[in-house]
């Protein structure tokens, strides 16, 4: 009968032990730690500051930032919404013109139903009316031929300010005849910003 008694204790004591170990065990893998049992043999838990492989090309993240970094897309230079804006083009390169009008013939062949009301007007004047003379035509042939389709369908307004094509000595018959010329730019981005008109 004693010797029952302490086989049952023996058991006992050697069961309460496994469950401690399971539910030691069961915490650890809910808390995101190592295992307390078999290290050898459990599942690799990813610790916080494990370096995580580097993508092609881009440098090992650790730590949080493994976790939390943003992916990168393609930068959008110019964003254009179903609104009036004004581009006043000064001292622009060929380069920076054609990102927006690249970004309105885009909308123009896939989304013009969505973008009704997108109107974008650019006033050009100072240097940047040399870029559209007809002697330019044959270096600037890409730009002036998308800013021509994309007038014709009423999403680009061309206007070229007089005084400025008075001070560089460019008659009005140099520049492409879609060009609109205004007396002078400053009182026409004046009365479009007035309108409400939005600056690009």
């Amino acid at each position: 009968m004693a010797w029952e008694i302490r086989y049952l204790s023996s058991g006992l004591r050697a069961g309460l032990a496994i469950a401690l170990l399971i539910c030691l065990s069961l915490f650890a893998y809910d808390k995101g730690l190592p295992y307390l049992m078999d290290t050898d043999n459990a599942p690799a838990v990813i610790s916080t500051q494990e370096e995580l492989p580097p993508a092609e090309g881009l440098p090992a993240l650790t730590g949080a930032a493994a976790y939390t970094a943003p992916m990168q897309s393609e930068p959008n230079s110019i964003r254009l919404d179903n609104r009036q804006y004004l581009y006043v083009v000064d001292e622009h390169s060929v380069a920076e013109l054609e990102d927006l009008l690249q970004r309105a013939d885009e909308i123009a062949r896939h989304r013009l139903d969505d973008f009704a009301d997108l109107a974008v007007t650019m006033v050009i004047h100072g240097p940047s009316i040399k870029l559209f003379k007809q002697s330019q035509y044959p270096a600037n042939k890409k730009l002036i031929d998308l800013a021509a389709r994309l007038d014709a369908i009423n999403v680009i307004d061309l206007k070229i300010c007089q005084a400025s094509l008075n001070q560089f000595q460019i008659s009005r018959q140099e520049v492409p005849a879609f060009i609109e010329s205004v007396p002078f730019a400053p009182d026409e981005i004046q009365r479009l910003n007035q309108a409400g008109y939005i600056n690009l």
